[in-house]
């Protein structure tokens, strides 16, 4: 059987423009609906946000870490946590890790 996640679209969202405004170092619990963190791998530029989805048939709320690359304008990867504080130290791991890319998508 076929499970339908909705993904919403947060303000911070690149769909609705990417401002230097809701770049911020480190996503808490305070800011994650309304900022996202940068970091550069190789030639990329790449920008890691969080928005909620929710599987409509399981009634499950999920926290989606999102890996979005500004030079090709394409989301890489979505991920899926339970919970706010797994989803915010994946984020935050990355960017402050600066792992690449190939490590965030075997993570998804």
């Amino acid at each position: 059987m076929n499970e339908i996640v909705d993904y919403f679209v947060p303000s911070h969202d690149p769909i609705l423009g990417i401002k230097p405004v809701n770049v911020v170092t480190v996503l808490n619990t305070e800011n994650w609906q309304s900022r996202a963190v940068t970091f550069q791998l190789a030639w990329s530029q790449l920008y890691v946000y969080l928005s909620r989805a929710t599987n409509t048939r399981l009634r499950k709320r999920y926290y989606c870490v999102n890996v979005y690359d500004t030079g090709k304008c394409e989301t890489h990867s979505k991920r899926l946590f339970l919970t706010l504080a797994e989803a915010l130290d994946f984020a935050n791991a990355g960017a402050s890790e600066l792992q690449s890319l190939t490590q965030f998508e075997e993570a998804s």
